[in-house]
């Protein structure tokens, strides 16, 4: 089969969660189809892109817009009031825009992919099969003019993020716009989603809420995965008693959230029994707000780092503190994969079929989230009880190989019933 797959981030392995998932997806699957992908990557990517190039037919890379990178973990802080005002004029702006923030945002991102196709793909290329990394670029699909079956992955559905949001935050303000956006964005997925032959989500949850906003359209679960090799027990590292691990994207909003819900709510409830206790925030590009908890002895915020996994072996507890989000936590996976206790908010360890008191911890209130943390600090059996059942289940229902083999088979029945219909 030949695909023509379109991501606006690089896959890489290792590396990010999701980049990791991408990259183990398309080098399985590129064992049996012919790949063309056009990636958008960033000046600093391309043996990345290189890696790609050593498995699919052929890839296009499309230069990052620095008009949307992200922002450097030394920004100069602004005032507050500065600050405030920005927002202000930012959110009005985006409120007056008829799309959805996050569309409107990736529109740059699309033009260059429009452009690097017709100038790097021949025209008369047969493909059998369109896939489209993330709702944002779903118009891409009627621009490109393909005749394939066309494949949308929500790697979000994202109108449920700002929909969360807007009931966790307290300021008036920003329920108001995100209330604003998740309307837009539930409007945007709902047409969007009919324009592809197939949508593919990565929870029932998330199938349950995108059928009841599009019922006519063509919806099907299939998670991302993870390598159960890669992410192992680590039986070198010394586990650090009373320790603490988040992994995350420290720029993204409800990441950024999640470390200060979790260290004004509930970290000062376990120093209470542990004050020695040690919590790491380990992870890209940090927001000014989370570097500044560096300044407490007690936490250490890392930064980027080259691996994760010895930061989350060393771990006595791996927490997912998330109060508002869509998808699935891959990093839930992969601490599980290496037998850690894991302690998460329901939202957190959404999608991911994990029992609260077999595979995972699960707490919604700050107390119960610190009084489970502090009772597997006291009971070593029971955390080694909750790894190893929370792998089996890792390892039973996310291999990213038997991921793959799921894609395979829904792409063989799309194409397949298109070459029936016009036989």
């Amino acid at each position: 089969m030949n695909i023509l797959w379109i991501t606006p981030e690089t896959p890489c392995f290792p590396g990010t969660a999701a980049r990791a998932a991408l990259y183990l997806l398309v080098k399985e699957l590129a064992k049996i189809h012919q790949i063309t992908l056009v990636s958008v990557a960033a000046s600093d990517e391309e043996p990345w892109i290189k890696q790609m190039r050593s498995f699919c037919e052929k890839v296009v890379s499309v230069p990052y817009p620095e008009s949307v990178g992200p922002a450097g973990i030394h920004e100069r802080k602004k005032s507050q009031v500065r600050e405030k005002l920005d927002w202000l004029h930012h959110e009005l702006k985006k409120f007056g825009d008829p799309r959805p923030a996050r569309v409107a945002a990736y529109e740059e991102i699309g033009n260059r992919i429009l452009d690097a196709a017709q100038d790097s793909l021949p025209g008369n290329e047969p493909y059998d099969l369109l896939r489209i990394e993330h709702s944002e670029l779903g118009f891409l699909a009627e621009r490109l003019n393909i005749a394939a079956r066309k494949v949308l992955v929500f790697h979000n559905v994202n109108y449920l993020e700002e929909q969360r949001f807007s009931i966790v935050t307290t300021r008036p303000a920003q329920k108001f716009f995100a209330r604003a956006q998740a309307r837009k964005t539930a409007q945007y997925e709902k047409g969007v989603s009919k324009e592809f032959d197939l949508n593919i989500v990565l929870s029932e949850e998330e199938k349950e809420k995108l059928s009841a906003l599009s019922p006519h359209s063509s919806i099907e679960v299939v998670p991302l995965g993870v390598d159960p090799t890669y992410f192992s027990p680590n039986g070198n590292i010394t586990e650090e008693q009373g320790s603490i691990v988040y992994t995350a994207l420290l720029s993204h909003r409800p990441h950024v959230d999640a470390v200060l819900y979790f260290y004004k709510e509930i970290f000062l409830l376990v120093r209470q029994r542990y004050p020695h206790v040690k919590l790491y925030l380990v992870g890209n590009r940090p927001a000014a707000e989370v570097q500044d908890l560096g300044e407490d002895p007690n936490v250490i915020v890392t930064g980027y780092v080259d691996d994760v996994r010895p930061y989350i072996a060393r771990g006595c507890v791996y927490v997912v503190p998330i109060r508002y989000a869509a998808g699935i936590r891959i990093k839930i996976l992969e601490a599980l994969l290496m037998e850690k206790a894991v302690v998460s908010t329901s939202v957190g360890c959404e999608g991911l079929g994990l029992t609260h008191g077999r595979e995972i911890l699960v707490a919604d209130s700050a107390r119960d989230f610190a009084g489970a943390i502090t009772d597997l600090f006291g009971n070593e059996p029971f955390r080694r009880e909750l790894g190893k059942k929370g792998r089996e289940h890792v390892v039973s229902n996310f291999d990213y190989r038997s991921i793959a083999r799921r894609h395979h088979e829904l792409y063989e029945r799309l194409v397949s019933n298109k070459r029936n219909a016009h036989a």
